[in-house]
Order: C-alpha cells, then structure tokens, then sequence
C-alpha cells in the first residue's frame, strides 16, 4: 500500500474495512503517501433491516464525491481484488447507469 501508483492502478476500485468495522468500496486514486492513500466516490456497504439485501450508500453523507484521504492506520483489511458482480453495482451506484449484464448479438 506504501508504492508508487501505477496508470494502471489509477481509479482502481478497491474494497477496505475498518477498524471500526464499516467496509468501504471506493475508487484508488493514489497511494503514493505513507500515510493515507486518495480514494473517490466511497461507499459503505449497508444491509436491510431483515438481512436480505445489500447496497452501495455514500460513505460521507455530505461529500461531493470528489477525491478524500483514507488514512491507511484506520484500514483493517484491503483488497484490490472486487469481484466482478459487486464491481458492477458499485459502478452503477455511482453512475447512475444500469449497465448492461449481456450482450445481444
């Protein structure tokens, strides 16, 4: 977490829990710091009352999705590795786009 940011990993999406327990999805920005990484657009993960469904809220209430420091000594875990159907409706949370599931050809 402490190298240099790549092109390739510029606005990778990643997925953090906290020490507190909340877990982040988040686009990479940079984590060229030692200190903090830059993350845009976060969103907790929030689940329903009954437990049976999931979704992607703002993490900040009040941001404006612009880029925000996420200091790396309030990380518990970190994956670079987002599985490709919450990758989708992470995207869509923050676009606003329903994207497509197949192709019609």
């Amino acid at each position: 977490m402490g190298e240099r940011t790549t092109r390739e990993e510029r606005m990778k999406i990643i997925n953090v829990k906290l020490i507190n327990g909340d877990e982040i999805v988040a686009k990479l920005v940079s984590s060229d710091n030692d200190e903090y990484m830059v993350i845009s657009q976060p969103r907790a993960l929030s689940f329903n009352a009954q437990g049976t469904g999931a979704a992607f809220i703002p993490a900040l209430i009040m941001s404006n999705d612009g880029e925000i420091k996420l200091y790396k000594n309030s990380i518990a875990l970190y994956n670079e590795n987002v599985g490709s159907e919450y990758e989708k409706h992470y995207l869509q949370s923050v676009s606003g786009i329903q994207l497509a599931t197949t192709l019609n050809g």
